[in-house]
């Protein structure tokens, strides 16, 4: 989801579609499949709470932050993802697999652009 957010960013900015000013915050708003910036920091914007970030880099990482961090493809993994943000009814989401549910996600943020402002 987050490679994919990456992608439609970049293509938004690409195409002159996008919603946001920098790509760094229209890879927020298809992350979270909202248009609105302050909603989309609101769901995934970086809080104190936080323990751990995923990040996206558009072009080489700095060396120096390049040794400062620590890789972990299980903070953007399928299953710790919060399907909460769908806004299904919980009895809905316990009967999906986790690929369902990221179809459904995934669906969500590829359509922003045609969403109705």
């Amino acid at each position: 989801h987050l490679k994919q957010a990456a992608y439609l960013a970049i293509k938004a900015h690409e195409g002159n579609y996008n919603l946001a000013k920098e790509k760094s915050t229209e890879v927020l708003l298809y992350l979270t499949a909202q248009r609105q910036i302050s909603k989309a920091i609101e769901i995934g914007g970086v809080t104190s709470d936080n323990n751990s970030i995923a990040w996206v880099s558009f072009g080489k990482i700095p060396k120096i932050l390049d040794n400062l961090i620590e890789f972990d493809d299980s903070i953007i993994s399928r299953e710790s993802f919060d399907y909460t943000i769908a806004k299904l009814d919980d009895s809905v989401l316990k009967k999906l697999n986790s690929e369902e549910k990221q179809n459904i996600i995934m669906t969500r943020t590829a359509t922003l652009p045609v969403q109705s402002r």
